[in-house]
C-alpha cells in the first residue's frame, strides 16, 4: 500500500488530518477475519458490525481471504508493519456483511438481501459508503431491469455511494458485468503503475449492453499489498483492490465535506434533461431556469477535461497542431467525402492485390486436402455418397470460404487502422449535413460505417439514435451497406468476369449500396417530413499512431467470427445443399437434374429471369444466402461440383459452365448488385428483431429489402441491354 499511498498522494490528505473518522463504509464480500490493524487508537475493534448472510454464524470470519484483504486496503491502520501498509481511510468504520463461500462465489440473492437490509440499516449505522467487489460474469444477461442492477440504483438513489469492482473479464469490450454495468453507480477498474499501464490487461471494460461507457474511473490493482489472516499480510491483484482504495478516497472526501450528497447529480441531471431523472422526478424547468443549460454543462465538462490534460501530457499542443492541419483537409466542407471514398478505393486495392496474393497459399492446401480425401476414400472402398458429401460437399463449401480468409483479414486490418486512428469518427461529422438533409442525423451515419464490417453490430448500433422513428429508418436502410460477408461473393465473380477491372467492380458495390441507403432514405423522408432533433454530438480524438495491441483484438475477433461462421452455419449450409442436390423425389441421385434443389431452382426461375439471373442454380444458391452471405459461394461450390472454386483452375471451370448457359459479364455485375441489397442474413434479421420488438417489422424489413434488391437490379439489368 505504500506505493498506492505515493501514487494517489494520500500524503496530502493526512497533512490536513483526513483519516475516514466518522465515516461509515459497508463491505459486502467475504467477510472478516481478526488483524490487529482493524483497531482504532482508543483500541477499540472498529467493526461495526458483522452479517453472514451465506452460513449464518453470529460471530465475524473470513473463510477466504478476499474480504479481509480489500477491507485493509480500505482502512487498515497499517499498525502491524509500522504504517507501511496503511490503508486509504484508516479511522473509519465498517460493516462487513458476508455474501460469498469460501471458494469466493456466492448468489445473487445474497447481495440482494444485503442491499435490502442496508437500505433498512444504513443510517442506523451512519453508512455512507457501500463497496462492492463483486461482480457477475454473465453481464449481457442482466440489463438495466434487472434485480441487481436495480437494488444497486436505489442505493444509489437513498443517498449512498455505491461502488463495484469491474471485473477481471479483460481486455475484450463488452466484458463487465453486473452489477458494474449500471448507470448510476461508480465502476472501478484496474490499472498498473509498475507497467506504466492505465489500464490492466485483465481489467474489464465496456461499453455495456446500453452502450455506456466502462469503467468510470481506474486504480492501482496489480500485487497490492494489504490484510491476511491473523497479523500477516499478502499481495493480490484485480480490479477488486481498485475498488477500496477509490472507496477509501471518497470516504476522506465526504469527512472534508460531510454535507455531501448525491443532490447535486440529480440537479445536474435535470439540467441536462436527462430522459430518466426527468420521468422520475418531473419538474417544470421553465419555471426554475430562465434557459437550457445543456450546452453549457458541456462546454464546462470538456473545459475541465482539456484543463487534466494540458496538466498530465507533453507535446499536447503540438499534436493539436497537427490534427488541426489534417482536419483542413480531411473534414473539408467539399473534399472530405472525395477524399473518404478515395481511402476506401485504397482500402479494397490491398484487399485485392495482398489478399489475392495470399490466398493462392490457401487454395494449394484446399486443393490438396480435396485429392488426398478424395483417393483416400477410394482406397478404403469409401461409397460414391460418402465420398461426394466430403469432397463436393463440405470440402468444396467449406474450403471455398475458407480460402478467402486472407481478403477479410486484409479488409478488417486496414478498417481497425482507419478506426484507431481517429479518422472514422470524422466520417460521421463529414456526414452530418447529408443526413440531416434526409430527416437523419449525422450520428445515423454510424451504424452505417459499422455496416462495412457486420450488419448485426450495426443495426445494435442503431439503439444510440434516442429517437424511435430515427432508430426504425436507421435499421431499415443499414442492411443496404456492403458487409465483409459480401466480399467473398465479390471477389469470385468479380475476378472471373472482369479481371483487371475485379477491384473497381467490387468497390463499386460499396458505393452502390451507400447511394441505395441515402436514396432510400431520401425517399422516406420525403413521405415522413418530420425533422429529427437527434443532432449530433461526437468527439473527435486526436490523430495518432494506431496500437498494435488494439488493431491485433479487432482483427482477431472478426477473423475468430469468420472461422466461427465458416466451422457452423457454412459446413451445416454446405451438408443441406448437398442433401437438396443429391436426393429428389426418388431417393439418392447422381443426376443433379433429378434433385429436389432443381425442383426448386426451375420453380423460382420465373421469379429472377426478368433481372438477368433466370438459372436454377444461382436461384438456389441465393435463397440458401439468406443462412448466411458466404453461403452463396460454398453454395455455388457444391452447386457445380468445383471442390477448389476460387482457384484460377476452378474459376475458369465454373466460367466455361456458366458461359456455356449464357451468365456473361451483365449476369455477374446484376447477381453481385442483387446480393448487396437483397434479405440480410438471418444473423441480422433476428438482431431487427430484437432491437424493434417486433416481429412484423423484421418480415418488412426483410421483404422491402427485397423488393428494393429486385427492382435495381431490374434496371440495371434492362440499362444493360441496351448498352
Amino acid at each position: 500500500m505504500n506505493r498506492v499511498s505515493s501514487i494517489i498522494h494520500l500524503d496530502y490528505a493526512r497533512q490536513h488530518g483526513l483519516t475516514g473518522q466518522g465515516i461509515g463504509v459497508a463491505i459486502l464480500d467475504t467477510g472478516i477475519d481478526f488483524h490487529p490493524d482493524f483497531y482504532s487508537k482508543e483500541g477499540g475493534y472498529r467493526l461495526a458490525g458483522f452479517l453472514d448472510l451465506v452460513n449464518h454464524k453470529t460471530h465475524y470470519y473470513d473463510d477466504n481471504g478476499h474480504g479481509t484483504h480489500t477491507t485493509g486496503i480500505l482502512t487498515g491502520n497499517g499498525s502491524v508493519s509500522n504504517g507501511l501498509y496503511c490503508g486509504v481511510a484508516p479511522e473509519c468504520h465498517f460493516y462487513s456483511i458476508k455474501v460469498l463461500g469460501k471458494n469466493g462465489e456466492g448468489h445473487i440473492e445474497h447481495v440482494l438481501e444485503a442491499i435490502h437490509w442496508l437500505l433498512q440499516h444504513y443510517k442506523e449505522y451512519n453508512i455512507r459508503i457501500v463497496n462492492i467487489s463483486i461482480g457477475s460474469t454473465r453481464g449481457r444477461q442482466f440489463d438495466e431491469n434487472s434485480p441487481l442492477v436495480k437494488s444497486v440504483n436505489s442505493l444509489w438513489e437513498h443517498g449512498l455511494v455505491v461502488l463495484t469492482a469491474a471485473g477481471n473479464h479483460g481486455p475484450a469490450p463488452g466484458s463487465i458485468g453486473a452489477p458494474g454495468n449500471s448507470r448510476k453507480i461508480i465502476t472501478v477498474g484496474s490499472s498498473d503503475p509498475l507497467q506504466y499501464r492505465f489500464d490492466s490487461d485483465y481489467s474489464s471494460r465496456g461499453p455495456t449492453n446500453s452502450c455506456i461507457k466502462k469503467p468510470d474511473i481506474v486504480a492501482p490493482g496489480s500485487r497490492i499489498v494489504s490484510l491476511a489472516a491473523g497479523s500477516s499480510y499478502q499481495a493480490k491483484s484485480g480490479t477488486s483492490m481498485s475498488t477500496p482504495i477509490v472507496a477509501g478516497c471518497i470516504a476522506l472526501l465526504l469527512e472534508k465535506y460531510p454535507d455531501l450528497t448525491n443532490y447535486r447529480w440529480h440537479a445536474i441531471k435535470l439540467l441536462e434533461q436527462d430522459k430518466e431523472i426527468t420521468k422520475r422526478y418531473p419538474v417544470n424547468l421553465p419555471d426554475v431556469i430562465d434557459r437550457n443549460y445543456e450546452s453549457d454543462i458541456i462546454n464546462e465538462k470538456y473545459d475541465f477535461i482539456q484543463e487534466i490534460i494540458k496538466e498530465v501530457l507533453v507535446n499536447k499542443d503540438r499534436q493539436d497542431a497537427l490534427t488541426e492541419k489534417a482536419d483542413r483537409a480531411l473534414t473539408h466542407r467539399f473534399w472530405s467525402i472525395p477524399i473518404f471514398l478515395g481511402i476506401m478505393a485504397l482500402v479494397f486495392f490491398l484487399t485485392f492485390t495482398i489478399g489475392d496474393w495470399l490466398k493462392g497459399y490457401l487454395e494449394v492446401g484446399i486443393e490438396s486436402l480435396s485429392d488426398v480425401v478424395n483417393k483416400g476414400l477410394i482406397a478404403a472402398g469409401g461409397s460414391e455418397m460418402l465420398r461426394s458429401l466430403l469432397v463436393d460437399g463440405i470440402i468444396a463449401g467449406v474450403g471455398g470460404i475458407l480460402t478467402f480468409l486472407p481478403n477479410i483479414f486484409i479488409l478488417f486490418l486496414a478498417l481497425a487502422f482507419l478506426e484507431d486512428s481517429g479518422y472514422m469518427a470524422r466520417v460521421a461529422y463529414v456526414m452530418e449535413g447529408i443526413m440531416s438533409k434526409l430527416g437523419l442525423s449525422g450520428r445515423a451515419f454510424i451504424p452505417m460505417i459499422l455496416g462495412f464490417g457486420c450488419t448485426v453490430p450495426a443495426i445494435m448500433a442503431s439503439r444510440s439514435l434516442e429517437n424511435r422513428r430515427d432508430r426504425f429508418k436507421v435499421m431499415l436502410i443499414t442492411p443496404f451497406m456492403s458487409c465483409s460477408a459480401r466480399l467473398p461473393i465479390y471477389i469470385l465473380f468479380a475476378e472471373m468476369f472482369f479481371q483487371e477491372r475485379a477491384m473497381l467492380v467490387a468497390y463499386s458495390m460499396y458505393l452502390i449500396g451507400l447511394v441505395v441507403a441515402i436514396l432510400v432514405a431520401a425517399i422516406i423522408h420525403l413521405i415522413d417530413r418530420r425533422k429529427s432533433e437527434n443532432y449530433l454530438l461526437i468527439e473527435l480524438p486526436e490523430y495518432k499512431a494506431p496500437s498494435a495491441r488494439t488493431v491485433a483484438i479487432y482483427v482477431w475477433e472478426k477473423v475468430k467470427d469468420y472461422l466461427t461462421k465458416a466451422g457452423t452455419t457454412i459446413f451445416v449450409a454446405s451438408i443441406l445443399m448437398w442433401v437438396i442436390l443429391n436426393f429428389g423425389p426418388h431417393g439418392y441421385t447422381t443426376e443433379m437434374a433429378d434433385s429436389f434443389g432443381s425442383i426448386l431452382g426451375h420453380w423460382l426461375v420465373p421469379i429472377f429471369a426478368p433481372i438477368g439471373l433466370g438459372f436454377w442454380q444461382i436461384a438456389v444458391a441465393l435463397i440458401a444466402g439468406i443462412s448466411a452471405k458466404e453461403v452463396v459461394v460454398s453454395s455455388c461450390a457444391v452447386l457445380f461440383g468445383i471442390p477448389n472454386i476460387n482457384s484460377g483452375a476452378g474459376m475458369d471451370t465454373l466460367v466455361g459452365i456458366l458461359g456455356a448457359a449464357g451468365f456473361g459479364q451483365l449476369n455477374a455485375f446484376c447477381l453481385m448488385i442483387f446480393c448487396l441489397l437483397y434479405v440480410p442474413c438471418a444473423a441480422a434479421l433476428a438482431t431487427i428483431r430484437k432491437e424493434s420488438g417486433s416481429t412484423r417489422w423484421m418480415l418488412f424489413s426483410a421483404l422491402f429489402q427485397l423488393v428494393v434488391a429486385w427492382a435495381v437490379t431490374f434496371v440495371v439489368y434492362r440499362v444493360g441491354l441496351l448498352l
